[in-house]
């Protein structure tokens, strides 16, 4: 005869059971995650495949040769930037940074559409060095600029046949409400947004 009492299985039975649940909630965690990580994953490959189709066809706008840039003495009050249209948006040029082997076309307008497609011009003009362009967090598009280095080349590649040439300064990581100080005294500055909230920006100053 089984002298154990039958009260003693019940609490057995019920961290059992939360066991369970809290596996179950686990796994559903980890499946959310999973689907998460592959719908950022599917963006970036068609982000990347759409980007390329639209840099394809602005290089064959683009001039064969370039100059380089010459910085007005007496700033501009015209400091609009030439555009050339691609499937119905205005690009102002390309940006390189050889380091990364990233070529992207810049739109000349942000909002959420075009900047699926390829950086935005955020705010400023090369024309009065205060160009800031924001990108996507893709590993096609602005992903990995956190990796560039100090003194590392940056070049816009401007439809009018101008090529600006930068080289990193430093590389911040700044708060969402302080986003307006991006293109305080610099150049250049490229930004992106991270999964925290934060704006990771790499700011430039032109050398040519």
């Amino acid at each position: 005869m089984d002298d154990t009492p039958q009260g003693d299985q019940k609490p057995k039975t019920k961290i059992s059971r939360g066991r369970r649940l809290l596996v179950v909630v686990g796994l559903l965690f980890v499946v959310a995650a999973i689907g998460l990580f592959g719908q950022r994953v599917a963006l970036s490959f068609f982000a990347g495949k759409s980007t390329q189709e639209v840099l394809v066809q602005l290089n064959d706008q683009m001039p064969e040769s370039y100059v380089a840039w010459s910085s007005p003495k007496i700033r501009p009050k015209d400091t609009s930037m030439a555009t050339k249209s691609i499937q119905g948006y205005d690009f102002i040029g390309t940006l390189a940074i050889p380091t990364l082997d990233i070529e992207l076309p810049v739109n000349a307008t942000l909002d959420g559409d075009r900047l699926a497609l390829s950086p935005c011009c955020y705010a400023g003009s090369y024309v009065t060095d205060d160009l800031v362009i924001c990108g996507e967090g893709y590993s096609t598009h602005f992903g990995d600029i956190n990796t560039v280095g100090i003194k590392d080349e940056v070049r816009l590649a401007s439809v009018d046949g101008v090529m600006h040439r930068y080289i990193v300064s430093n590389v911040e990581t700044d708060r969402l409400e302080d986003i307006d100080k991006i293109y305080d005294d610099w150049d250049l500055a490229l930004f992106t947004f991270n999964a925290d909230g934060t704006v990771l920006v790499v700011r430039c100053i032109r050398v040519a």
